[in-house]
């Protein structure tokens, strides 16, 4: 019996969850025409030494590669500690491409998809990859839709679907490459071409690097928000952030989610004051409880339920953000129980 034999024998490959990151280097013809095929194939070994580099890093996986890379992770956080390691370095190598790619307005740039999702991973008979077969074969709708999503980028940009985005959210802490000028922030779902359900999109990235902005409409996707759902897209929390709009405060840790949207805590840096911040990522939400507010004070609590006292005050911001004070020190998120989720 052959390898091939043996392996055709064997139980199927089941499918796992994995977090995969596709890339791909923006206009990348136009750097051949520019460089030429010699330059060009110099400039493009460099891309691909400093991409293999960061992956043992970062804990990836090189599945395959054409123009950009296929890789494979097993954290999201990963997934983003890469993707921001990659955008620096290749803004870095982009300086190095001499006069005749500034002239013309060049820079090496690429864009980049993460997406969470089940695989199947296949392994290659070795007689296969002796004759150029792929060590390891991925296959699965999430393949496709990682794919999708890298298509939207533009150069330097990093999007992401929303299981991964709010698992490395959270896993952002004590990452030490995720420093403070990272920005996290959801554009809305998206409609992609052969994909019956939207998807949410999202971006990290290095503020003054990234677009850190909305990504147009393609042929292969458009944006699906509904009217007034703009208001509270955007601006997305995560650990060691300055919170916008409120001077010295930086947030700690998450202390649960709603329906209504994320309860974080936050530490004044001068004062090492603590409050809780709960941030309102659902226009109807929004909406009700604006209702309330114009009701009542904002002076004055809206409710007080299990010794949890309701908002000190609001502000306007991507994703509106109300202040809680803290009881005795306490971090307990059971004001996560209260009626402002109705």
């Amino acid at each position: 019996m052959t390898a091939l034999d043996q392996t055709q024998a064997g139980p199927a490959p089941l499918p796992s969850p994995k977090t995969l990151l596709v890339t791909d280097l923006v206009d990348s013809t136009k750097l051949v025409e520019t460089l030429g095929d010699q330059r060009a194939g110099e400039v493009f070994a460099q891309h691909d030494r400093l991409a293999r580099d960061l992956l043992g890093r970062y804990g990836g996986r090189e599945i395959a590669k054409t123009d950009g890379f296929l890789l494979l992770f097993e954290r999201p956080i990963d997934a983003v500690r890469y993707a921001l390691a990659y955008h620096d370095e290749l803004a870095a190598l982009s300086q190095e491409l001499g006069t005749n790619a500034e002239k013309d307005g060049i820079r090496l740039a690429a864009r980049v998809g993460i997406h969470l999702g089940e695989v199947v991973l296949r392994e290659n008979p070795p007689e296969d990859v002796k004759r150029g077969a792929r060590p390891i074969e991925m296959e699965g709708l999430a393949v496709s839709v990682a794919a999708r999503v890298m298509s939207l980028a533009g150069g330097a940009q990093t999007l992401m679907t929303k299981a991964p985005f709010d698992l490395a959210r959270r896993g952002a802490v004590g990452a030490g490459e995720v420093a403070d000028d990272i920005r996290w922030l959801e554009h809305g779902p998206y409609l992609f071409k052969g994909v019956s359900e939207p998807a949410t999109v999202c971006e990290v990235g290095r503020e003054g690097c990234a677009p850190l902005t909305p990504p147009p409409n393609s042929e292969k996707a458009k944006r699906a928000i509904m009217p007034g759902d703009e208001e509270t897209l955007g601006w997305r929390p995560a650990p060691g952030l300055a919170i916008p709009g409120r001077e010295g405060w930086r947030l700690v840790e998450r202390l649960g989610a709603s329906s209504f949207g994320e309860s974080w805590l936050a530490q004044h840096r001068h004062t090492h004051d603590r409050h809780r911040f709960k941030f309102c990522f659902h226009a109807d939400r929004l909406r009700g409880l604006k209702r309330e507010l114009t009701m009542a004070p904002r002076t004055v609590p809206l409710l007080r339920r299990n010794s949890i006292w309701a908002p000190l005050n609001w502000s306007r911001m991507s994703a509106r953000v109300i202040l809680f004070p803290m009881r005795n020190g306490n971090t307990s998120s059971r004001f996560d129980s209260g009626s402002l989720e109705s």
